[in-house]
Protein backbone atom coordinates (compact mmCIF):
# COMPACT_ATOMS: atom_id res chain seq x y z
CA UNK A 1 0.00 0.00 0.00
CA UNK A 2 1.29 3.32 -1.43
CA UNK A 3 0.53 6.43 1.18
CA UNK A 4 1.34 9.83 -0.55
CA UNK A 5 3.09 12.78 0.96
CA UNK A 6 1.89 16.05 2.19
CA UNK A 7 4.34 17.53 -0.28
CA UNK A 8 2.56 15.90 -3.00
CA UNK A 9 -0.98 17.44 -2.24
CA UNK A 10 0.73 20.86 -2.21
CA UNK A 11 -0.35 21.99 -5.55
CA UNK A 12 -0.27 25.49 -6.37
CA UNK A 13 -3.43 27.56 -6.24
CA UNK A 14 -2.74 29.65 -9.36
CA UNK A 15 -1.40 29.01 -12.91
CA UNK A 16 2.35 28.52 -13.35
CA UNK A 17 4.62 31.25 -14.46
CA UNK A 18 6.26 29.43 -17.58
CA UNK A 19 4.71 30.81 -20.30
CA UNK A 20 7.36 28.76 -22.79
CA UNK A 21 9.49 32.12 -23.99
CA UNK A 22 11.32 30.53 -27.08
CA UNK A 23 13.77 33.33 -26.16
CA UNK A 24 14.64 32.60 -22.65
CA UNK A 25 15.73 29.27 -24.27
CA UNK A 26 17.99 31.21 -26.97
CA UNK A 27 19.63 33.04 -24.23
CA UNK A 28 20.32 29.75 -22.21
CA UNK A 29 21.29 27.91 -25.18
CA UNK A 30 24.33 30.55 -26.58
CA UNK A 31 25.33 31.25 -22.51
CA UNK A 32 26.40 27.53 -21.94
CA UNK A 33 27.51 26.58 -25.21
CA UNK A 34 30.77 28.50 -26.35
CA UNK A 35 32.39 28.66 -29.58
CA UNK A 36 35.47 25.96 -30.03
CA UNK A 37 38.06 28.63 -30.44
CA UNK A 38 36.41 32.01 -28.60
CA UNK A 39 33.98 34.06 -29.76
CA UNK A 40 35.93 36.78 -31.67
CA UNK A 41 38.24 34.68 -33.31
CA UNK A 42 35.42 32.54 -34.30
CA UNK A 43 33.98 35.91 -36.25
CA UNK A 44 37.59 36.13 -37.86
CA UNK A 45 37.40 32.52 -38.95
CA UNK A 46 33.92 33.17 -40.29
CA UNK A 47 34.55 36.20 -42.22
CA UNK A 48 38.04 34.75 -43.83
CA UNK A 49 35.92 31.37 -44.56
CA UNK A 50 33.59 34.02 -47.02
CA UNK A 51 36.55 35.31 -48.87
CA UNK A 52 39.14 32.05 -48.94
CA UNK A 53 39.16 30.41 -52.33
CA UNK A 54 40.20 27.21 -50.63
CA UNK A 55 36.91 27.22 -48.07
CA UNK A 56 34.97 28.00 -50.57
CA UNK A 57 35.92 25.18 -52.93
CA UNK A 58 35.41 22.87 -49.76
CA UNK A 59 31.71 23.93 -49.56
CA UNK A 60 30.91 24.40 -53.23
CA UNK A 61 32.43 20.65 -52.86
CA UNK A 62 30.24 19.46 -49.53
CA UNK A 63 27.39 21.06 -51.65
CA UNK A 64 27.67 19.94 -55.06
CA UNK A 65 29.27 16.57 -53.71
CA UNK A 66 32.55 15.07 -54.04
CA UNK A 67 34.34 13.22 -57.30
CA UNK A 68 34.40 9.69 -57.20
CA UNK A 69 38.43 9.59 -57.36
CA UNK A 70 40.74 11.72 -56.13
CA UNK A 71 42.60 12.65 -59.24
CA UNK A 72 39.17 14.44 -60.38
CA UNK A 73 39.36 16.73 -57.25
CA UNK A 74 40.63 20.13 -57.48
CA UNK A 75 44.67 20.53 -56.30
CA UNK A 76 43.26 22.79 -53.75
CA UNK A 77 40.94 19.91 -52.31
CA UNK A 78 43.01 17.24 -52.52
CA UNK A 79 44.61 17.29 -49.24
CA UNK A 80 41.03 16.91 -47.91
CA UNK A 81 40.02 13.85 -49.36
CA UNK A 82 40.32 11.73 -46.83
CA UNK A 83 37.90 13.69 -43.99
CA UNK A 84 35.32 14.30 -47.08
CA UNK A 85 32.67 12.32 -45.62
CA UNK A 86 33.47 14.18 -42.17
CA UNK A 87 33.16 17.61 -43.70
CA UNK A 88 29.96 19.90 -43.11
CA UNK A 89 29.16 23.45 -43.18
CA UNK A 90 28.10 24.74 -39.98
CA UNK A 91 27.14 28.75 -39.76
CA UNK A 92 29.32 29.40 -42.50
CA UNK A 93 32.07 27.27 -41.02
CA UNK A 94 33.93 24.49 -42.74
CA UNK A 95 33.80 22.01 -39.69
CA UNK A 96 35.52 18.03 -39.34
CA UNK A 97 34.29 16.32 -37.05
CA UNK A 98 32.95 19.01 -34.75
CA UNK A 99 37.18 21.06 -35.60
CA UNK A 100 36.95 24.43 -37.35
CA UNK A 101 38.71 24.48 -40.63
CA UNK A 102 41.17 27.56 -40.41
CA UNK A 103 42.22 29.29 -43.46
CA UNK A 104 45.59 29.45 -44.45
CA UNK A 105 45.55 33.28 -43.75
CA UNK A 106 44.38 32.93 -39.82
CA UNK A 107 46.53 30.11 -39.11
CA UNK A 108 49.30 31.39 -37.88
CA UNK A 109 47.47 33.76 -35.55
CA UNK A 110 45.07 30.92 -34.09
CA UNK A 111 48.52 29.17 -33.59
CA UNK A 112 49.37 32.16 -31.33
CA UNK A 113 46.81 32.00 -29.62
CA UNK A 114 46.76 28.39 -29.06
CA UNK A 115 50.35 28.86 -27.29
CA UNK A 116 49.98 31.50 -25.09
CA UNK A 117 50.35 29.74 -21.69
CA UNK A 118 53.20 27.91 -23.60
CA UNK A 119 51.55 24.51 -22.95
CA UNK A 120 54.35 22.17 -24.31
CA UNK A 121 54.19 20.41 -27.58
CA UNK A 122 52.63 17.32 -26.12
CA UNK A 123 49.76 19.59 -24.60
CA UNK A 124 49.31 22.03 -27.64
CA UNK A 125 48.73 19.04 -29.89
CA UNK A 126 45.61 18.00 -28.03
CA UNK A 127 44.30 21.22 -27.81
CA UNK A 128 44.71 21.92 -31.11
CA UNK A 129 43.55 18.80 -32.49
CA UNK A 130 40.55 18.88 -30.55
CA UNK A 131 39.23 22.32 -31.54
CA UNK A 132 41.04 22.95 -34.76
CA UNK A 133 41.51 21.21 -38.48
CA UNK A 134 43.92 21.57 -41.68
CA UNK A 135 45.92 19.86 -43.59
CA UNK A 136 49.71 19.57 -41.48
CA UNK A 137 48.36 20.80 -38.30
CA UNK A 138 50.57 18.80 -36.38
CA UNK A 139 53.68 19.94 -37.90
CA UNK A 140 52.52 23.20 -38.09
CA UNK A 141 52.15 23.00 -34.25
CA UNK A 142 55.58 21.22 -33.59
CA UNK A 143 57.47 23.77 -35.41
CA UNK A 144 56.08 26.25 -33.47
CA UNK A 145 56.70 24.69 -30.20
CA UNK A 146 60.33 24.19 -31.74
CA UNK A 147 60.72 27.60 -32.47
CA UNK A 148 59.81 28.89 -29.01
CA UNK A 149 63.02 29.98 -27.24
CA UNK A 150 60.57 29.44 -24.03
CA UNK A 151 59.55 26.25 -24.42
CA UNK A 152 62.66 25.29 -25.61
CA UNK A 153 64.52 26.39 -22.20
CA UNK A 154 61.56 24.51 -19.69
CA UNK A 155 62.01 21.16 -21.74
CA UNK A 156 63.58 18.70 -19.77
CA UNK A 157 66.97 17.69 -20.43
CA UNK A 158 69.04 14.58 -20.22
CA UNK A 159 72.28 14.57 -17.88
CA UNK A 160 75.20 14.07 -19.97
CA UNK A 161 76.91 11.19 -19.00
CA UNK A 162 80.44 11.32 -18.04
CA UNK A 163 82.97 10.45 -20.61
CA UNK A 164 84.47 6.25 -20.16
CA UNK A 165 88.17 6.87 -21.20
CA UNK A 166 89.82 3.89 -21.95
CA UNK A 167 92.94 3.64 -19.30
CA UNK A 168 96.54 4.93 -20.62
CA UNK A 169 98.51 2.02 -21.39
CA UNK A 170 102.51 2.66 -19.44
CA UNK A 171 104.26 2.23 -22.69
CA UNK A 172 104.16 3.01 -26.60
CA UNK A 173 102.69 0.89 -29.26
CA UNK A 174 100.17 -1.27 -26.27
CA UNK A 175 97.06 -0.15 -27.01
CA UNK A 176 95.91 1.21 -30.42
CA UNK A 177 93.07 2.67 -32.31
CA UNK A 178 92.42 2.73 -36.12
CA UNK A 179 90.14 4.19 -38.58
CA UNK A 180 89.26 5.13 -42.20
CA UNK A 181 88.64 8.01 -43.57
CA UNK A 182 88.61 9.65 -46.75
CA UNK A 183 89.87 12.47 -47.86
CA UNK A 184 88.68 14.46 -51.30
CA UNK A 185 87.23 10.80 -52.34
CA UNK A 186 90.63 8.59 -51.20
CA UNK A 187 90.13 6.42 -48.63
CA UNK A 188 92.91 6.64 -45.69
CA UNK A 189 93.92 4.36 -42.40
CA UNK A 190 94.42 6.50 -39.44
CA UNK A 191 96.49 4.20 -36.57
CA UNK A 192 96.84 6.36 -33.22
CA UNK A 193 99.01 4.92 -30.31
CA UNK A 194 96.85 5.58 -27.13
CA UNK A 195 100.34 6.14 -25.17
CA UNK A 196 102.38 8.67 -27.31
CA UNK A 197 99.11 9.68 -29.79
CA UNK A 198 101.84 9.44 -32.42
CA UNK A 199 99.70 8.74 -35.65
CA UNK A 200 100.36 7.11 -39.09
CA UNK A 201 97.91 7.56 -41.82
CA UNK A 202 98.16 5.37 -44.47
CA UNK A 203 96.88 5.39 -48.05
CA UNK A 204 94.51 2.61 -49.11
CA UNK A 205 93.30 1.40 -52.83
CA UNK A 206 90.20 0.28 -51.18
CA UNK A 207 88.39 -0.35 -47.67
CA UNK A 208 88.83 -4.11 -48.02
CA UNK A 209 90.28 -6.29 -45.20
CA UNK A 210 92.82 -7.42 -48.06
CA UNK A 211 94.06 -3.40 -47.46
CA UNK A 212 93.53 -2.83 -44.35
CA UNK A 213 95.96 -5.53 -43.25
CA UNK A 214 98.61 -5.16 -45.60
CA UNK A 215 99.02 -1.93 -43.93
CA UNK A 216 98.94 -2.87 -40.50
CA UNK A 217 101.84 -5.10 -41.66
CA UNK A 218 104.21 -2.17 -42.76
CA UNK A 219 103.16 -0.11 -39.84
CA UNK A 220 103.81 -3.27 -37.11
CA UNK A 221 106.41 -4.16 -39.01
CA UNK A 222 108.19 -0.42 -37.63
CA UNK A 223 106.81 -0.34 -34.18
CA UNK A 224 105.68 -4.17 -33.32
CA UNK A 225 102.69 -5.28 -32.67
CA UNK A 226 100.24 -3.55 -30.06
CA UNK A 227 98.57 -5.71 -27.73
CA UNK A 228 95.34 -4.30 -28.06
CA UNK A 229 93.55 -2.90 -30.99
CA UNK A 230 90.27 -0.49 -30.85
CA UNK A 231 88.38 -0.27 -33.71
CA UNK A 232 84.52 -0.65 -34.94
CA UNK A 233 82.58 -1.94 -37.53
CA UNK A 234 84.09 -3.38 -41.62
CA UNK A 235 86.55 -4.38 -42.23
CA UNK A 236 88.10 -3.99 -38.50
CA UNK A 237 85.21 -6.99 -37.73
CA UNK A 238 85.39 -8.88 -40.33
CA UNK A 239 86.23 -12.53 -40.23
CA UNK A 240 88.73 -12.49 -42.90
CA UNK A 241 90.39 -9.48 -40.21
CA UNK A 242 89.88 -12.40 -37.92
CA UNK A 243 91.86 -15.25 -39.85
CA UNK A 244 94.79 -12.76 -40.07
CA UNK A 245 95.42 -12.11 -36.31
CA UNK A 246 97.89 -15.12 -36.22
CA UNK A 247 99.89 -13.52 -39.56
CA UNK A 248 100.35 -9.50 -37.94
CA UNK A 249 102.55 -10.79 -35.50
CA UNK A 250 106.55 -9.84 -36.39
CA UNK A 251 108.97 -12.78 -37.96
CA UNK A 252 110.19 -15.00 -35.02
CA UNK A 253 113.78 -13.99 -36.14
CA UNK A 254 113.88 -10.43 -34.55
CA UNK A 255 114.21 -11.85 -30.96
CA UNK A 256 115.23 -9.00 -29.48
CA UNK A 257 111.77 -7.07 -30.39
CA UNK A 258 109.87 -7.45 -26.51
CA UNK A 259 106.28 -7.19 -28.34
CA UNK A 260 105.72 -10.84 -29.27
CA UNK A 261 102.10 -11.24 -28.18
CA UNK A 262 99.65 -11.56 -30.66
CA UNK A 263 97.48 -8.37 -31.46
CA UNK A 264 93.53 -9.07 -29.83
CA UNK A 265 90.26 -9.11 -31.83
CA UNK A 266 89.00 -5.66 -32.68
CA UNK A 267 86.09 -4.92 -30.54
CA UNK A 268 83.86 -2.49 -31.27
CA UNK A 269 83.08 -1.38 -27.73
CA UNK A 270 84.75 -3.00 -25.56
CA UNK A 271 88.24 -5.01 -24.84
CA UNK A 272 87.02 -8.30 -24.14
CA UNK A 273 89.65 -10.93 -24.41
CA UNK A 274 92.60 -8.64 -24.54
CA UNK A 275 96.14 -10.16 -24.09
CA UNK A 276 96.81 -9.27 -19.99
CA UNK A 277 99.85 -6.46 -20.16
CA UNK A 278 102.36 -7.20 -17.25
CA UNK A 279 103.24 -3.78 -15.12
CA UNK A 280 106.35 -2.54 -15.83
CA UNK A 281 108.81 -2.15 -12.90
CA UNK A 282 108.84 0.41 -10.90
CA UNK A 283 110.13 3.74 -12.51
CA UNK A 284 110.18 2.62 -15.85
CA UNK A 285 108.82 4.99 -17.52
CA UNK A 286 110.10 7.84 -15.59
CA UNK A 287 111.66 10.91 -17.16
CA UNK A 288 115.17 9.90 -18.56
CA UNK A 289 115.04 6.45 -17.31
CA UNK A 290 114.94 5.59 -21.18
CA UNK A 291 116.38 6.66 -24.73
CA UNK A 292 114.29 8.97 -27.32
CA UNK A 293 114.35 6.11 -29.34
CA UNK A 294 112.82 3.82 -26.85
CA UNK A 295 110.09 5.98 -25.25
CA UNK A 296 109.33 6.62 -28.71
CA UNK A 297 108.95 3.45 -30.62
CA UNK A 298 108.76 1.27 -26.88
CA UNK A 299 111.06 -0.72 -28.24
CA UNK A 300 114.79 -1.81 -27.50
CA UNK A 301 117.27 -0.15 -29.80
CA UNK A 302 120.23 -2.97 -29.98
CA UNK A 303 123.57 -1.13 -30.90
CA UNK A 304 126.14 -2.57 -32.88
CA UNK A 305 128.17 -5.90 -31.64
CA UNK A 306 131.46 -4.34 -32.82
CA UNK A 307 132.80 -0.11 -32.69
CA UNK A 308 135.32 0.27 -34.90
CA UNK A 309 137.49 3.03 -34.42
CA UNK A 310 138.45 5.54 -36.71
CA UNK A 311 141.73 7.65 -36.60
CA UNK A 312 141.00 10.72 -38.55
CA UNK A 313 144.36 11.97 -37.85
CA UNK A 314 146.04 8.87 -39.09
CA UNK A 315 144.46 9.08 -42.70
Amino acid sequence: MLIADTLSRAYPLTGSSDDGDLGDEKVIYVATTDPPLGGSITQLVQAASETDEEMLLLKDLHTGGWPDRRKSVPPRAQPYWSVRHSLYIDDGLVMVNKRIVVPKSLRAEVLQRLHTAHQGIQRSLAHARAIMYWPGLSNDVRAMVDSCSSCQEQLPSNQREPLLPHPVPDAPWQRIAADIFELQGRPFLLITDYYSKFPEVLQLPDKTAGSVIARFKAVFSRHGVPFTLIADHVPFASAEMARNRKHLRPDRAARHDDQQDDIDAPDSDTEQGATPVEAPEPGANAPGSQSAPCTRSGRRIKPPVRLKDYDTASD
